[in-house]
């Protein structure tokens, strides 16, 4: 079966779904006003989600510090985890290409993803 995954931007309107995600991956999950603040932090930060069918699947956020990209969080729905599913939509979610597009957005360059990071769920 074919993944038919899409990528936006994060809105306000995600936050509901989000929260779903963080207190499903992370021992100390986000509130909603640091994942409102993160979102809404355009001048520094991106995040963006993955989506299927109108529901939100994962997200990723970035950091832009300079000339660096910090990925800052990272996560899936538990079910869409394993198998199949797992490892090419997380590497779809974090694309180079969109990554490094956002960072062009706001004047970094030679930006180059960790190599040595885990894979998810990713909280630095």
């Amino acid at each position: 079966m074919k993944i038919e995954w899409k990528i936006r931007l994060a809105e306000r309107r995600d936050i509901g779904e989000l929260l779903v995600i963080e207190e499903a991956q992370f021992p100390e999950p986000w509130t909603k006003r640091i994942l409102l603040d993160e979102i809404e932090n355009t001048e520094t930060r991106r995040y963006t989600v993955a989506y299927e069918k109108n529901r939100i699947v994962g997200y990723l956020g970035v950091m832009f510090v300079l000339n660096e990209l910090h990925i800052n969080t990272i996560g899936t729905l538990p079910e869409e985890e394993g198998g199949d599913r797992d490892v090419p939509a997380r590497r779809r979610l974090g694309r180079r290409e969109e990554t490094r597009h956002h960072a062009r957005d706001l004047g970094g360059r030679g930006v180059q993803p960790a190599r040595d990071r885990p894979l998810l769920p990713l909280r630095l």
